[in-house]
């Protein structure tokens, strides 16, 4: 195949082909080829260059959700208070102490040394708000300071509880009396921060001019001739903060 070897050289030593005279197909002949048998190494073709990520063009960002507007309405002491209840031969005298008084506790429930029953109440005065008629209230807190206890009421006298009354602008025994609505169980001694908005929402479309609670225990009294109460000192501020969207119709 004239590639300078002869047959022998070519199968029996190089391993070539002898009717081949570039047996790899690189170029170069066998006799000359320093590696007669290497395939040549193909060039690898090129790598595509990615087309650039098209840039949207002006694409609006979504506006932040607007923060609540929120309102206080702060206790009306006048209004607000404790009631003791006394019974003797089945018969009940109610004594009624504003939060108003001198000396007097914002809140006092429980039992006292007489075994007399106290029953808390707050009042707030819903024309102190300044909402919208299509207003949408999102939430109402009622905000508390820490409680003072003498005695042991909460282990005596069961759970603290929460009821929405309507006794009206004067603190009276009708309030005491009165089954009311339920609203929060087992209020804690360090709870702070209590949420009432559905029952805020629902005085607040029947146009109620107060919103109003009484704060007791499950039993009156635990019978031991000892106090046991719970209450919130003379002095503390107690309100309600309310949060409300006004309305974007036009």
């Amino acid at each position: 195949d004239e590639d300078g070897l002869d047959d022998y050289t070519e199968l029996f030593v190089c391993e070539t082909v002898p009717t081949n005279p570039d047996t790899d197909g690189d170029g170069e002949t066998d006799g000359i080829d320093p590696d007669p048998l290497r395939l040549p190494t193909p060039i690898p073709s090129a790598t595509p260059i990615p087309s650039a990520t098209p840039v949207p063009s002006n694409t609006p960002e979504p506006s932040p959700t607007p923060l609540p507007k929120t309102q206080e309405l702060v206790l009306a002491l006048a209004d607000s208070g404790y009631i003791s209840a006394t019974t003797v031969l089945e018969e009940t005298t109610y004594t009624i102490f504003t939060s108003s008084g001198e000396n007097a506790p914002v809140l006092l429930v429980g039992d006292g040394e007489s075994n007399q029953t106290y029953r808390g109440f707050l009042s707030f005065s819903m024309s102190d708000l300044d909402l919208p008629a299509d207003v949408q209230i999102v939430k109402v807190e009622l905000l508390l300071v820490t409680g003072t206890i003498t005695g042991d009421p909460f282990a005596a006298m069961g759970n603290l509880t929460i009821r929405s009354v309507n006794y009206g602008s004067i603190l009276n025994g009708t309030a005491y009396q009165g089954d009311g609505h339920e609203l929060t169980a087992d209020l804690q001694l360090h709870q702070t921060k209590i949420i009432l908005t559905d029952f805020f929402i629902t005085a607040w479309q029947k146009e109620d001019p107060y919103f109003q609670l009484r704060f007791q225990f499950n039993e009156d009294s635990d019978n031991d001739n000892a106090a046991d109460t719970y209450q919130i000192p003379e002095g503390s501020e107690v309100k309600l903060i309310v949060s409300f969207y006004e309305s974007t119709n036009d």
